[in-house]
Order: structure tokens, then sequence, then C-alpha cells
């Protein structure tokens, strides 16, 4: 409701907003949800990003550019949601124990995962503690490049290599604890290709 409502709003026309929820929306709810792991607070985000590009759109010069605008403020957003007091009060967490805890219900679009390696991995990486998990989530479920996924995270190449490979030894750790034979890199390049659509 509240997109339709941006969309009728002045000026709505000359950005093109409605072109530019129907092709990014969709996006920007999954990763605020693979961040957030809480379906109602990633439709939140979602309303808050398109209305800050109605706001201040981006001088993006295509369409990779816009998008990797909205991850960026997605991700923000995202991580300015994950410190506010109401979070850890409700929740009754800290940052450190919120990001550790273990994934709850996929949303609509994940329900589709009854393989149970493809379970074992979509559990795996919500596990991770949010620091790692943004850098999957971008670089393996988005396609960025690293040097875009840095650019997104607001952090050096170096430091995007390092949570990469810190993120990747985590879910090895957590695949072979469950028992999973299937390598980490085979799962990847599957996700990378599309083949576990779901996780996409």
């Amino acid at each position: 409701l509240f997109l339709m409502t941006l969309i009728q709003m002045p000026d709505a026309a000359a950005l093109d907003i409605e072109a530019m929820i129907d092709a990014h929306a969709g996006a920007v709810k999954r990763c605020a949800y693979l961040c957030l792991r809480d379906e109602r607070l990633a439709e939140d985000i979602c309303q808050e990003v398109f209305l800050r590009l109605w706001q201040r759109p981006p001088r993006a010069e295509d369409e990779r550019g816009v998008r990797a605008w909205l991850m960026r403020v997605t991700i923000n957003a995202c991580r300015d949601c994950l410190r506010t007091p109401w979070m850890k009060r409700v929740r009754g967490a800290s940052d450190d124990e919120l990001n550790s805890r273990p994934a709850g219900t996929p949303p609509p679009e994940g329900e589709a995962l009854t393989r149970e390696r493809d379970e074992a991995l979509y559990k795996a990486v919500m596990d991770l503690p949010i620091k790692y998990r943004e850098p999957i989530i971008l670089h393996y479920y988005f396609d960025y490049t690293q040097r875009e996924t840095a650019r997104i995270m607001s952090i050096s190449d170096n430091a995007l290599r390092t949570r990469l490979m810190r993120a990747q030894d985590k879910l090895r750790a957590a695949l072979i604890k469950n028992q999973q034979k299937t390598s980490l890199d085979d799962l990847f390049s599957q996700i990378s290709a599309g083949q576990i659509k779901d996780l996409k």
C-alpha cells in the first residue's frame, strides 16, 4: 500500500518510481530479510529504501548502478535497524547475540527449500553474524563482484576478502557439523549459476 502511494506522489513519474519498484523491490526485500531474518521488518526496510530513492535519487548511469545503490541503502538501513534499542529490548539480545541466533522460518520464497542440502546451506548462511552474512548475500546471492560488494558495504577490498574467507570457513564448519558432503564451493557455484533458485 505504501509503495502504491509512493508511485502516485508528485514527481514520481519523472523518476519512473513505478518501474524502479517493479524491477528492484523483490531484491531489496529479499536482501533485507536475509540480513534481518524478519519478514515484517524486511517490508519496512523496503518501504524506507524506496522512499529514500524518491527523496534523493542516485546519480547512477545504468541499471546495475541503481541496483547497487539500492543494495547499499538496504544494507545500511538493516545495520541501523539492528542497532536500535527497540530491537535489543524487544528481542532481548545484544547485537552479537541477535546476529548469532538460529534463523527463523524462511519467507514465502524460501518455502520451496525441500532438499536437505539446500536447507542446510540456507540455515548456515542465516546463522552467520551480520558482518559475515552481508558479503555472502551480496557476492553470491546477488552476483556482485568483490569490488562492487566492498563498495556497497563501504569497506576496503582487503577487508571484504577477509570477511568472505572467514564467512566461508564458518559455513564449511557448519556444513561439516551437519554432515553435508557436498562441498561449499560446489554449492556457491550452483547458487551463482541460478541452479538453487530458491536461495537467489
